[in-house]
């Protein structure tokens, strides 16, 4: 090797020496460890740990982990983070080239996705889970579709127990007479008044409780010789006797001990005219009692009406004066009280 050979040599492994690449690549030629296969000095943990941060599925369940958690303290603050998140995003993207569309498709995106969460959140309320009770019920009625048997079980014989009887009574009116004034010898005499004595009791031995009694009497004219069966009678009869129930129905004398006894009420009637015991004695008229008596048992509350009139034509020669039914009717025995 020459002079001139030489000192292009020395160059050449100078420019080698000075210069980084050609020296890393010398190395790797000439050297026995470069021949080898080079070792990154980044570990293999900072790469899985890397990946993972970047992992799709991974944020996606950590997502669902904390929406469970926040929905233990409020549902609206799920929807509230969930939409912030995807409003953010959507910002971030920039899909709008231009900066105004940009802000009114970001700003348009923002109310619909609020309009959207606000629309399904009352549809994403959490089930009510079942009280003990709720709990304990139904597996009783499962354990009964399992086994009826057990929610029949058999029956106790049980003593049957005989229904009370009810207790039933009727009052009736036993006996009505006239009395005589002491001092006068007729039962009719022009100026003074006529008493009647009036009798009522139970019929049965069951007592009657709160009994309501009442009873008047009243001349009434217009009689046929012979009978009293004119229009004009009928009319007065039925008139009379309306008038003296309106008054009867306004009496409170209840009592509120029962009675089984016989009872006795005097009746006074106004002072007679002249023309009224005339026409009692020729005939041409009536003497009327009109009485009523209500009560109740153990099964209701009922009434017994009597309705009758005296006239010496009606009567015999062994008793001249007899009491007779009213021509229409009025009396009976034992009716269903209706006011």
């Amino acid at each position: 090797m020459d002079a001139n050979q030489r000192q292009k040599f020395l160059q050449q492994l100078l420019r080698i020496v000075t210069d980084p690449e050609r020296r890393t690549l010398a190395r790797d030629l000439f050297s026995e460890e470069g021949n080898q296969p080079r070792i990154t000095d980044e570990p293999k943990v900072k790469k899985g740990l890397s990946r993972l941060w970047g992992s799709t599925p991974a944020w996606g369940a950590i997502s669902v982990l904390a929406g469970l958690l926040i929905s233990q303290i409020s549902l609206k603050l799920v929807f509230f983070v969930a939409w912030a998140i995807l409003w953010a995003e959507f910002v971030r993207a920039e899909i709008f080239s231009h900066k105004w569309l940009r802000r009114i498709g970001n700003i348009a995106v923002g109310v619909a996705l609020a309009v959207l969460f606000i629309e399904i959140r009352p549809h994403a309320k959490p089930k009510e889970q079942p009280s003990l009770d709720q709990q304990m019920d139904l597996l009783a009625n499962r354990l009964s579709q399992r086994f009826p048997w057990l929610a029949s079980p058999p029956a106790k014989n049980e003593p049957i127990q005989q229904p009370v009887p009810l207790e039933a009574t009727t009052v009736e009116f036993t006996k009505y007479e006239l009395v005589r004034n002491s001092d006068l010898d007729k039962f009719f005499n022009s100026g003074y008044a006529t008493p009647v004595r009036l009798t009522y009791r139970p019929t049965e031995s069951h007592p009657a409780h709160d009994e309501v009694v009442g009873a008047e009497t009243k001349v009434i004219g217009n009689f046929k010789a012979g009978w009293p069966a004119t229009a004009q009678v009928n009319a007065d009869e039925n008139t009379g006797f309306s008038a003296f129930r309106k008054k009867w129905l306004k009496f409170d004398n209840k009592s509120d001990q029962g009675f089984t006894d016989e009872r006795i009420i005097d009746v006074i009637s106004d002072r007679l005219t002249f023309d009224e015991v005339r026409g009692i004695g020729t005939g041409t008229s009536g003497f009327y009692l009109f009485a009523a008596v209500r009560w109740t048992d153990d099964t209701g509350t009922y009434e017994t009406d009597l309705c009758r009139f005296l006239s010496p034509v009606v009567g015999s020669s062994s008793n001249p004066i007899a009491w007779s039914e009213c021509l229409t009717g009025h009396s009976g025995v034992r009716r269903k009280f209706i006011p």
